[in-house]
């Protein structure tokens, strides 16, 4: 039979435990709002800076933005350790617990805690979960609109308008060069596997950790966004192929061209002496022996390095910007070697040079 003496000192013992374990919950349950908004690059409203406060500074858009995020790890890093130092109060607090309770009867208590804490937290877990999901839907783009010249006598509809007001750089599709992918990942792993090592994990579970890495990056390589600009535009160009969209050259405004037009400005370019034509697509060949050479430097890279030059099967690629500051807008001709045979090995080699010689650079 349990006295009332007994009886007040398991309330008692609840009401502290349950009042810990509430501010663990709410603490844990705020570190994962904010690491979300982290990993959804989303700005909550206490990151926000006063007008009074951008009076003084001259940031652009892209610098606020990363300014209120790093607000934002600051107050994840604040959280962390606000819950480091609640889970070591609450471990004192149950070590205590066998002073009133036999050993037996401890788990038990425990569990009734939680559920009464899952209780009484429900309704602030949900508004918590609403309120990320509201600022998810209402994110806004961080871009700054820029100007469309049409030049040709074909129509922009508004949607077609309001994803090219966007710029050129903001990235609508694509593919990913699942080769830098793996290097990355590799370089991940083998930093973290030595990090594991050292701190006494056992093989099993660092390969666990492997096996579930490669299961994420097959499953990274093969996600794609889930706007629908790139189809919206895609067939609005497939529509009207007589016309090209094409940067302005000093500015990050676009120009709708006539692609006979564009394309009798760029050849003008290449028909210089500074160009050679090739009779013959050198891809093949080119990357067979860029294989070839790739091979014999292999022995003394890394995995990571190694996946990091392989070539890409394409060629480098000319496009041309208007020049609408000039008398007849010619073009600016832009190789671009994105994308091609060797783009994977200067990027390797600039960071060796860049120790010799730290201002070196390269287009």
């Amino acid at each position: 039979m349990v006295n009332r003496r007994n009886l007040n000192t398991y309330d008692e013992n609840k009401e502290k435990i349950v009042r810990q374990k509430r501010k663990i919950h709410r603490c844990r349950e705020h570190c994962k709002f904010l690491t979300d908004c982290i990993s959804n690059d989303i700005c909550p409203a206490f990151t926000r800076f006063t007008p009074q406060q951008l009076s003084l500074v001259n940031w652009s858009p892209r610098i606020l933005h990363s300014k209120r995020i790093n607000r934002v790890k600051l107050a994840l890093a604040e959280q962390e350790q606000k819950l480091n130092s609640l889970l070591l109060t609450l471990s004192n607090m149950i070590s205590s617990l066998t002073l009133f309770f036999p050993n037996m009867n401890i788990s038990p208590f425990l569990k009734t805690c939680d559920r009464e804490v899952r209780i009484i937290e429900r309704t602030a877990d949900v508004n918590r979960r609403e309120k990320f999901k509201k600022l998810k839907k209402d994110k806004k783009q961080n871009f700054t609109k820029v100007d469309i010249i049409n030049e040709s006598e074909t129509i922009l509809p508004p949607e077609i308008t309001e994803i090219l007001s966007k710029g050129a750089n903001n990235a609508l599709g694509g593919t990913p060069n699942v080769y830098n992918m793996l290097a990355h990942f590799e370089k991940f792993y083998q930093r973290w596997a030595k990090h594991a090592y050292a701190e006494g994990l056992d093989t099993l579970s660092v390969l666990e950790v492997k096996h579930k890495l490669d299961c994420e990056f097959h499953a990274l390589r093969k996600t794609f966004t889930k706007s629908s600009d790139l189809k919206i535009l895609n067939d609005f160009l497939d529509k009207h192929p007589e016309i090209c969209v094409v940067e302005v050259d000093k500015s990050k405004d676009l120009c709708i061209l006539p692609t006979s037009v564009y394309q009798k400005k760029l050849d003008a370019e290449f028909q210089t002496n500074k160009f050679r034509k090739i009779e013959k697509d050198p891809l093949k060949t080119d990357v067979d022996l860029f294989n070839k050479l790739i091979k014999t430097i292999k022995p003394f890279l890394s995995r990571e390095s190694f996946n990091s030059i392989r070539p890409s099967h394409g060629l480098k690629r000319a496009y041309g910007l208007i020049k609408l500051h000039k008398e007849g807008a010619p073009c600016r001709p832009i190789i671009s070697n994105i994308g091609a045979i060797t783009s994977g090995l200067e990027g390797y080699l600039l960071k060796i040079l860049k120790k010799f010689k730290p201002k070196f650079k390269y287009e």
